[in-house]
C-alpha cells in the first residue's frame, strides 16, 4: 500500500496529514475524528483483506461531508466500467438505483474485482487528505 500510495510508511505520513488537519480546522475536531475513522477502517480492513468493508469506508472518505465537501476536491467517477465508486457501491449493496441493473453474476464480478477497486479509492482518498491539508 505504501509504494503504491509513494511514501515509506503510511502511519507517520497519516500522522502528518491529521496533525496538519487539526491545525488548520482546530474549531471541527469531531469532524476530524470521523474523517480519521473512515480512512483508518478503510486502511485496517484493506489490510486484514475485508475488502467489502474497507471500500464502504473509503466510500464515506469522498463522498460524506465532513471538515469540507469531499465533492468539491475529488471526483467519484473512474475512467472504466463500473463508471463511479458509486455504481460499485450500490452493485455491493444490492440496492437498484437510476439505470443500474444489478444481477447476481455482476455482484460476483465487481466482488471479485474489490481489491483493485479498494486500491483505487484508497489512492482517492489519500489524494483528497493531501488536497484539503
Amino acid at each position: 500500500m505504501c509504494e503504491i500510495l509513494g511514501i515509506n510508511r503510511i502511519e507517520s505520513e497519516t500522522s502528518r496529514i491529521w496533525m496538519g488537519l487539526r491545525e488548520k480546522f482546530f474549531n471541527q475536531e469531531k469532524d476530524i475524528d470521523l474523517l480519521e475513522d473512515y480512512f483508518s477502517s478503510a486502511i485496517k480492513s484493506f489490510e486484514e483483506g475485508s475488502y467489502e468493508e474497507a471500500f464502504l469506508s473509503a466510500y464515506k472518505v469522498i463522498n460524506e461531508e465532513t471538515i469540507v465537501n469531499p465533492k468539491d476536491f475529488i471526483s467519484d467517477k473512474r475512467e472504466s466500467a463500473p463508471s463511479s465508486f458509486s455504481e460499485i457501491r450500490t452493485i455491493i449493496m444490492h440496492s437498484r438505483r437510476k439505470k443500474i441493473e444489478i444481477d447476481v453474476e455482476r455482484i460476483m464480478e465487481i466482488r471479485k474485482t474489490l481489491p483493485k477497486y479498494d486500491i483505487e479509492i484508497l489512492e482517492r482518498c489519500f489524494d483528497f487528505l493531501k488536497s484539503i491539508l
